[in-house]
């Protein structure tokens, strides 16, 4: 049977993703504790990285692991004889920087002139449960034309700490019955936390 799939291949989503991972910087622990929960986004770091080496080797490592799509005990086996991290830091580790990989990957896509022919608009989707921040249960069902302020202000919602919610593209058909939403529908609480972060 021919083989279908090229294992080495990358989509573009993904090739974005991992071109948004190389270009973060690296801070060892005595910089990279002195940033903001927000500065901190920004970078790949923990609290337990002494070097600027240390510090490239965990970014190398967390760019393999999101490539390979990996699990978070995957990734701490991984990372195990290289920093010496808790349990949940290494989790967070992964999974923020594999979020925001994920959300530059996407918004490069559905960005796309062709893409955005296709599906013009994006529905801000939160997790339900009880770790939702308040803040991001509001943007629930949200729904924005792709590329407007509006929507750049929910893509930095997506990049915040720990965030798990989604972006989901919707076609002009299918929000034929929703309300598309502006800046000015935002709530002010959103702005004041996420505006400030739009480029």
């Amino acid at each position: 049977m021919p083989q279908l799939l090229n294992p080495d291949a990358e989509y573009p989503f993904i090739r974005d993703a991992l071109e948004f991972l190389r270009d973060k910087e690296v801070l060892p622990h005595s910089e990279y504790t002195r940033l903001s929960r927000t500065q901190k986004l920004r970078v790949i770091g923990s609290s337990a990285i002494q070097t600027a080496l240390q510090a490239s080797r965990l970014k190398a490592l967390v760019i393999q692991s999101v490539k390979e799509g990996e699990s978070e005990s995957q990734f701490r086996a991984r990372i195990r004889d290289h920093v010496d991290v808790m349990r949940s830091e290494a989790n967070t580790i992964l999974r923020t920087n594999t979020k925001q990989a994920y959300v530059a990957g996407q918004s490069k896509t559905i960005e796309k002139p062709a893409i955005k022919a296709a599906f013009p608009y994006a529905m801000f989707v939160a997790t339900h449960d009880a770790r939702t921040r308040d803040l991001h249960d509001e943007l629930d069902g949200f729904v924005v034309e792709v590329g407007t302020p509006e929507y750049h202000v929910l893509q930095a919602a997506r990049r915040d700490w720990n965030c798990r919610c989604a972006l989901i593209s919707l076609t002009a058909k299918q929000c034929e019955r929703r309300v598309i939403k502006t800046y000015a529908d935002l709530p002010a609480s959103i702005v004041a936390k996420y505006g400030s972060l739009v480029a």
